[in-house]
């Protein structure tokens, strides 16, 4: 009966195990100031607020670890995306448009920002974080400038882009976790013989 209930206290823990996933950040890069383009915010102070990036915004990426080690440029281009105001939060907007994310001209990377979200910072209202989620995982977020701050901007107002950040996240698929799941279970089996044995 006991060795019965141990192993299935051992399945069950090497079941849980399995369908975990774990997340590290593996790779990043510096983003700096844009070499082409430009970003223009419009808006009517209703709430509503447009984003275009013209040009694309080609800039230069610096030290690059993991992956992303040999980036030397970085690309946003992308249609015009349109936000709403984040409710209670009068300088911080949301869209659920995407922006095009390549470094090295996508020879390094290439990816949609999706989930993008505009934040202005409580303390420096002329400072607004656009940050979004990368496809394959990942995260980029831009630190961009701006005369107006975007909770009262009426009319249009150029951004500049200051500096910034790209990761990219590894997740390692179920199947990883499944074997070291059955490496549990191995090392149980072994246990189990030897607490018999002796």
């Amino acid at each position: 009966m006991r060795k019965a209930i141990f192993l299935s206290a051992v399945i069950t823990l090497a079941i849980t195990l399995s369908a975990m996933t774990v997340s590290a950040s593996d790779s990043g890069v510096t983003l700096s100031a844009p070499t082409t383009g430009t970003i223009t915010f419009s808006g009517d102070c209703a709430g509503s607020l447009t984003m275009t990036v013209a040009g694309p915004l080609n800039g230069v990426a610096l030290s690059g670890t993991g992956a992303f080690a040999g980036a030397t440029s970085f690309t946003v281009s992308g249609s015009p995306l349109a936000f709403t105001r984040v409710s209670g939060s009068p300088g911080d907007f949301t869209s659920s448009g995407t922006l095009s994310f390549m470094l090295n001209g996508g020879t390094l990377l290439t990816g949609t920002l999706s989930n993008i979200t505009l934040t202005t910072l409580s303390h420096e209202p002329n400072m607004v974080i656009l940050s979004g989620s990368l496809s394959g995982g990942g995260q980029v977020t831009l630190i961009v400038d701006v005369d107006t701050p975007l909770s009262g901007l009426m009319g249009s107002e150029l951004g500049r882009l200051s500096s910034g950040e790209a990761f990219d996240t590894v997740t390692p698929e179920p199947g990883t976790m499944l074997l070291f799941g059955s490496g549990l279970l191995l090392v149980a089996g072994v246990l189990r013989r030897k607490l018999t044995a002796a």
